[in-house]
């Protein structure tokens, strides 16, 4: 069970707007300035560009969700592990709708400031993502 204040905001974070699409959130739990980052894209900011990210992963992916396994709490950083689920229903990139179901684990860095999601770093299986939409083969 969350403990503390931003532990519970990633949890409804991860769950409820990445997880169910709420994006009143969005404005709700992030600061003016907020930052997301992840390796292989360029950095989002601001409110605008992170429902349109969201948005986009929640056309592809229409019945994501977000399962937590683990968070660690340290200061104004929330360490957040878990697996992200949906089925494949729009391309992503040059990739086109595959049906398929894919299951992949993350990691998200969540900064705190003022009370209010500042900065995030998030790193995923992005490989193992391609791998199960049929990108590209799976490995032996």
């Amino acid at each position: 069970m969350p403990t503390n204040t931003n532990q519970q905001t990633m949890t409804r974070w991860i769950t409820e707007m990445w997880g169910g699409g709420d994006l009143s959130l969005v404005d709700q739990f992030t600061s003016a300035d907020y930052v997301y980052r992840a390796p292989g894209q360029d950095d989002v900011q601001g409110a605008k560009a992170l429902k349109d990210l969201v948005t986009f992963y929640r056309t592809v992916f229409p019945d994501l969700s977000n399962v937590i396994a683990e968070q660690i709490v340290a200061g104004d950083t929330v360490v957040t592990r878990g697996t992200t689920r949906g089925t494949h229903k729009a391309p992503l990139g040059n990739v086109p709708a595959s049906g398929r179901a894919v299951a992949v684990a993350f990691v998200l860095i969540s900064k705190f400031k003022n009370g209010k999601i500042a900065e995030e770093w998030e790193i995923f299986d992005s490989l193992g993502l391609m791998q199960q939409i049929g990108a590209i083969p799976a490995g032996h």
